[in-house]
């Protein structure tokens, strides 16, 4: 860390560079633009992402004081900050537990689960899914079964039931239903959500290990059955859909599923960011341009690294702190120590954010 960034980093919170502006002081990459402290939705979050201009922690369980009805609620918690200045936007607690969680589109999807399965276990099980925006619960709907995955597009919220029924939600209402997909056990090192994408196109979902296009009207468009032990959806565009499975990176036809191009960079996890594809294998970050061929390497990656990236930077987490890379070659331009980084990098109109503890902060490009 460079000496500015120590003074910045020592003053925390009470010197921001707006403070400093006065002085002569012209922030820099990786300076503070601002940071809170003691955010009560980092403490036993079990999910923390951002969605648009909002941070979203979920918790899946925790206890709140209902003023209205006079009453303690425990069940599952979402609290929304802006991510413009870390002010807390509201919070919503709900009477039953939360477990899957889809962002997209600017909101959040929480699955919601009530087990009242009484003392010979032959009780109900009551499920419902929530999406939330940034200003607050847009709608709750129960559902029969309980929830796998869950993805979010602009007008619909598509569900994937362990019993495998697909469902297509929106203003709280069920759209349609089909059956039966089966999505498999996702390995250790993904995302619960990464084989169902949903986007324009409407839904992609690995079933079987076989991308399947489903449109917003409920019709089953196209299956690859020659691709197979698909692992993530990256992209469902309205022009193509961008699945990887083991071994190989696919662009497919939004309209037909027809191979657009493919790519062998032998397996890893895969990003899909705002400034293009990135891969991480080990402890390094792969580039890749728009065929999925490889532009550049860097290492020295933390294992549990995210990847945010625009067109001109790319955010990494590193066994120091965090790390900024330039897009163009992956030359180092900056790094922030921090002793741990629970949740991030997540790119946002402001800055770069990550959470670490309690603390957001979010950091100049």
């Amino acid at each position: 860390m460079t000496s500015r960034r120590r003074f910045l980093a020592s003053l925390g919170a009470l010197v921001t560079g707006g403070a400093l502006a006065g002085c002569g002081y012209r922030p820099g990459g990786g300076d503070f633009r601002w940071r809170e402290e003691s955010l009560r939705g980092l403490y036993r979050s079990d999910e923390v992402d951002v969605s648009g201009e909002t941070l979203y922690t979920v918790a899946d369980e925790d206890q709140s004081y209902d003023v209205e009805e006079e009453t303690w609620r425990n069940g599952g918690r979402v609290i929304a900050y802006d991510t413009a200045g870390g002010s807390e936007r509201y919070r919503e607690q709900f009477d039953k537990r939360a477990d899957v969680v889809g962002a997209g589109a600017g909101d959040v999807a929480v699955s919601l689960e009530h087990s009242d399965t009484g003392l010979a276990g032959d009780g109900d099980a009551r499920h419902a899914v929530a999406r939330l925006g940034p200003d607050g619960k847009q709608w709750e709907i129960s559902v029969d079964d309980a929830v796998e995955q869950l993805a979010v597009a602009d007008d619909r919220v598509y569900v994937v039931t362990d019993a495998g029924t697909l469902l297509a939600c929106a203003d709280g209402e069920v759209r349609w239903r089909r059956e039966s997909y089966d999505l498999g056990v996702a390995p250790p090192d993904r995302r619960p959500s990464v084989r169902v994408g949903a986007g324009p196109a409407g839904v992609v979902l690995a079933d079987g290990g076989e991308p399947v296009r489903v449109a917003p009207d409920g019709t089953e468009r196209w299956r690859r059955t020659d691709v197979s032990l698909v692992q993530q959806v990256l992209e469902v565009g309205s022009q193509r859909v961008v699945v990887a499975d083991e071994t190989t990176l696919y662009a497919l036809a939004a309209d037909s599923g027809q191979t657009r191009w493919s790519s062998r960079p032998t397996g890893g996890r895969y990003y899909r960011t705002s400034g293009g594809f990135y891969r991480v294998l080990g402890d390094a970050v792969h580039a890749l341009d728009d065929t999925g061929g490889t532009r550049w390497t860097w290492e020295g990656l933390a294992r549990e690294t995210n990847v945010a990236a625009s067109e001109t930077d790319v955010f990494v987490r590193t066994g120091t702190g965090l790390t900024a890379l330039s897009a163009d070659d992956g030359s180092r331009r900056w790094t922030v120590e921090y002793d741990r980084i629970d949740a991030g990098p997540f790119l946002v109109d402001s800055g770069v954010l990550v959470a670490s503890g309690q603390t957001a902060t979010c950091h100049i490009p």
